[in-house]
């Protein structure tokens, strides 16, 4: 048997920005892993039967008939031709929460047919393969940050170029810094998922937002400074400009409850937030002290709190 674990993730700031590139920017984001796992295992099948085992099941004779599309055609990619049962588990329900998991699920499913075929694959090819997969073989509509960020994992800058190419480059923050910011975040799950595929449609559609994304490419560069040498709490307040920043892209970011929540965060001890992926559901992240926390949660009493720590490592395998 071959498990493969792969982190989902939080992103900061910069979300969006690689809809937006052009011969004359570059998109940015910063995110960092959490310890909340998508699971894939895999073990041959003696009874010439193909099983998927996901939020549903699937027997089949042939790859083609797998209806799971980034399943079937990551297996058709690596010319699967001996029947495999392929199951998957997740710490969250992950579908439309904003964690990057499409993205996590495809690197895990290439860092685990890779292994499986004897194909030794970096880190960065892992994610370049996984977006090729989910984008172009399954006609997704997707940005590219989510499958470079579960593949490489920790806390990272991500830039996106025009020629397509992608740089990931680690963070380098003492781990008492590192330490407050984790005990400074909150998220809580809204409840409400999405298809962010609608929403990242608009993005790459809506050539207006190029005003906002030359905004949020600055905010980031505020963030990055105050993140490594200055005030943390700035931080916050960064996020607090860059998510009404965003929520211009479309009007499908955000909704009722989540202005609704954001809004009684802010005025019970938050300093700033954002809805976490696509938006229009999932998670909410915001920058709240770990003396005004208990206030907050009580006062977001209907959503669920999520516990989490950052996570230093990208997918990993093991064989059983």
């Amino acid at each position: 048997m071959i498990i493969t674990k792969t982190p989902l993730r939080i992103s900061f700031i910069g979300g969006g920005t690689d809809h937006l590139v052009d011969e004359k920017s570059y998109g940015s984001v910063i995110a960092t892993s959490i310890n909340k796992f998508i699971y894939l295992s895999l073990i041959e099948n003696y009874q010439n039967k193909y099983l998927v085992n996901y939020s549903q099941t699937e027997k089949v004779s042939k790859i083609t008939q797998i209806k799971h599309p980034i399943v079937r055609e990551t297996l058709k990619y690596f010319k699967i031709n001996k029947p495999i049962e392929v199951h998957v588990a997740a710490d969250i329900t992950s579908r439309g929460s904003g964690l990057g998991s499409s993205g996590t699920f495809s690197v895990g499913l290439v860092n685990l047919l890779s292994h499986y075929k004897k194909i030794s694959l970096k880190k960065k090819d892992i994610a370049k393969l996984a977006y090729d997969i989910e984008i172009n073989r399954c006609n997704n509509i997707s940005g590219k940050q989510d499958q470079y960020q579960s593949s490489f994992g920790g806390l990272n800058q991500i830039f996106f170029y025009s020629n397509g190419n992608v740089e990931v480059k680690k963070l380098k923050i003492n781990s008492e810094r590192i330490k407050t910011l984790e005990n400074n975040l909150i998220v809580f799950n809204t409840s409400k998922t999405r298809k962010s595929a609608n929403i990242q449609k608009q993005l790459s559609l809506n050539k207006k937002n190029k005003d906002e994304f030359k905004i949020l490419n600055s905010l980031l560069k505020d963030f990055k400074q105050e993140l490594i040498y200055g005030d943390l709490d700035n931080c916050g307040r960064v996020l607090h400009e860059s998510w009404k920043i965003k929520k211009k892209f479309t009007s499908k970011i955000s909704n009722s409850l989540i202005n609704k929540s954001y809004n009684i965060a802010i005025k019970n001890g938050a300093i700033g937030g954002k809805i976490l992926g696509a938006g229009g559901g999932g998670f909410l992240l915001f920058y709240c002290k770990k003396e005004n926390q208990s206030k907050l949660i009580k006062k977001l009493n209907f959503l669920q709190k999520l516990e989490f720590k950052f996570y230093k490592d990208g997918s990993s395998l093991q064989k059983i």
